[in-house]
């Protein structure tokens, strides 16, 4: 079936509003309208609608994946040929996951771009320096982890992006948990509102741009931080694989590649004066989750499925459940991991050899590498536990005997610091 694309995506501009900032598109000639919900703003009215402007781009890289369209009109901010090579380039490997999930072709990702508007200019400077930092935190093991790490010193201020679905269950459980001890800033993002454009160009599925919402969502605290740090992990610098010719990386924005544009872009065309960075540039996620599972402290608190309910925080049937299964139940208490996750993993045989058989590509999903399920395989292997479950059951029939001479070397590998980072310390 031909694809179907949007003739012309224009981003419109945004506007201020007493609880935050409305941001306007057009698609083939029909509005589309967003808010970002945020409150306690003190920067200057030219820094803000930079700001806003950016968070409106980070709209629409999700609203691109979504439609495919043939041309991008910025209209809201006036980008120079830098600046918008930026956005298309990011606007392409975001999509490259879509393609490879409909089975598209890589042309879909071309499109013209153009720039204008009267908005130009980058944010005011901020005279205070000496400014806080903010940790974006999600519930996830790696945000619970880089808090865990932070917290050495003064403690930062916790940042929570708000998705309108039902993942913020969770969400608003954690930001009540977290106020008590944690000064805490929340911004709202209406991005997720797409069903309409996700049925009229028949998107089966498209990833949200999180990454760049959060930092461009940041930039509107510039008066008191100067930088926010994600939990951002080395096993996102591998990839999917490609499709079409094209690489495809489910978590491109979590990648090095990415963190270097991205800083790069700021300091080029937006400030001086702020950053991102990451405590776990240079660990496996195989450590992280071996400092998360061995401190109990916020365990209870942990969440790390797209597709949780208010009333389930893991569903227990998806790859990335699979994943963090396995990594919990090798370094942490096994039997608990198994009651807070309500399901034990290793009974679904199809997902556990989607992660860990030779030749599977690696699912569209925030999971690590082979090597990373492969230990942790053998860690659960080796506490004696599960033996007769199918997943165990195929591990050592048809894996171990191909791998086992190289697992602790592998081991070795992952707990290790990686010498490569996108940027200096």
């Amino acid at each position: 079936m031909k694809p179907l694309r949007a003739k012309c995506l224009a981003y419109l501009g945004s506007e201020r509003r007493s609880t935050g900032f409305r941001h306007f598109y057009d698609v083939d000639g029909r509005r589309q309208e967003f808010f970002t919900s945020v409150n306690g703003l003190a920067l200057p009215e030219h820094s803000l609608k930079i700001a806003a402007a950016h968070a409106g781009l980070a709209n629409l890289i999700d609203l691109i994946s979504i439609t495919l369209p043939e041309k991008v009109m910025i209209d809201a901010i006036q980008l120079n040929r830098e600046a918008l090579a930026f956005w298309k380039e990011t606007a392409r490997n975001v999509a490259a996951e879509r393609i490879a999930e409909d089975d598209l072709p890589a042309s879909v990702l071309d499109a013209r771009w153009t720039s204008g508007g009267a908005l130009h200019g980058r944010m005011d400077a901020v005279p205070q320096k000496k400014r806080g930092q903010l940790l974006a935190m999600s519930g996830g093991k790696e945000s619970l982890a880089a808090l865990k790490q932070l917290e050495g010193g003064k403690a930062p201020t916790l940042f929570f992006l708000h998705y309108p679905d039902s993942g913020w269950h969770h969400g608003r459980r954690l930001l009540e948990y977290f106020s008590r001890t944690h000064e805490c800033v929340k911004v709202r993002c209406d991005i997720t509102s797409t069903r309409s454009l996700v049925q009229k160009y028949r998107c089966g599925s498209y990833g949200i741009f999180v990454i760049g919402q959060i930092v461009f969502s940041a930039l509107l605290f510039m008066d008191r931080f100067s930088r926010i740090s994600i939990g951002n992990e080395f096993s996102a610098n591998f990839g999917n694989g490609t499709h079409d010719g094209v690489p495809v990386n489910h978590q491109y924005d979590k990648s090095f590649a990415f963190a270097r544009r991205l800083n790069a872009y700021l300091a080029a065309h937006v400030t001086d004066d702020f950053t991102h960075d990451s405590p776990f540039w240079d660990w496996y996620e195989y450590r992280i989750a071996r400092d998360f599972f061995l401190d109990a402290r916020h365990l209870r608190h942990w969440t790390s499925c797209n597709n949780s309910t208010a009333s389930h925080y893991f569903c227990g049937a998806c790859a990335k459940c699979a994943f963090v299964f396995l990594l919990g139940a090798a370094h942490g208490d096994a039997a608990l991991i198994r009651r807070l996750m309500d399901v034990n993993m290793l009974y679904n045989l199809p997902l556990i050899r989607s992660l860990a058989d030779i030749e599977a590509p690696k699912p569209l999903e925030c999971v690590g590498t082979k090597e990373e399920v492969w230990v942790a395989l053998e860690d659960i292997w080796q506490k004696c536990i599960w033996r007769s479950s199918p997943g165990l059951l195929h591990y050592a029939a048809q894996i171990r005997p191909v791998i086992e001479s190289r697992l602790p070397a592998m081991k070795r590998e992952l707990l290790r610091n990686q010498s490569l980072k996108p940027f200096g310390d």
